[in-house]
């Protein structure tokens, strides 16, 4: 038997298109999708790769920003990653301090939809803003952008 690296698609016992030798090719796959997403397009040309990203911004007066920063920091996001919520690959801060008000931009990366709607409920396209945030915005989206990843590159 073949030893199989990770690198490339799987040795297979059968030939590409048997059921035997796409089920092995599973078997052999590692469990992290996104990692893994060339398996199924060397077999189907399709592929099954998939990631949501959850854009919000908010808005908070030159005083606010670093209170509502620190909030973030501090409570809300590690509030977030407490939940447990399997497929919640992460969340990322923007800010840009521009004029009178200084726009915080949030973005959330999801496996799915599914894991959206565990972390926003089945109506995912409502912003979730605690009370304490609240408190300290002038104003923020109400709605919650999310877009379908097609690539995603890191060095």
């Amino acid at each position: 038997m073949v030893e199989y690296t990770g690198l490339g698609p799987p040795p297979l016992e059968q030939p590409p298109g048997s059921a035997t030798g796409f089920a092995t090719a599973l078997r052999r796959r590692s469990a992290a999708k996104r990692k893994t997403w060339w398996v199924d397009q060397f077999y189907t040309n399709q592929p099954r790769w998939r990631m949501i990203c959850r854009i919000w911004h908010g808005w908070t007066v030159r005083g606010n920003a670093d209170a509502y920063q620190e909030l973030l920091r501090t409570q809300i996001f590690p509030g977030i990653q407490a939940r447990g919520i399997a497929g919640f690959q992460g969340i990322d801060l923007l800010r840009c301090d521009a004029g009178s008000l200084v726009e915080f931009v949030t973005i959330m990366w999801f496996d799915s939809l599914d894991e959206v709607k565990a972390f926003a409920g089945p109506d995912y396209s409502v912003a979730v803003v605690p009370p304490s945030a609240r408190a300290l915005l002038a104003r923020f989206d109400e709605r919650v952008a999310h877009y379908d990843v097609l690539e995603r590159r890191r060095p």
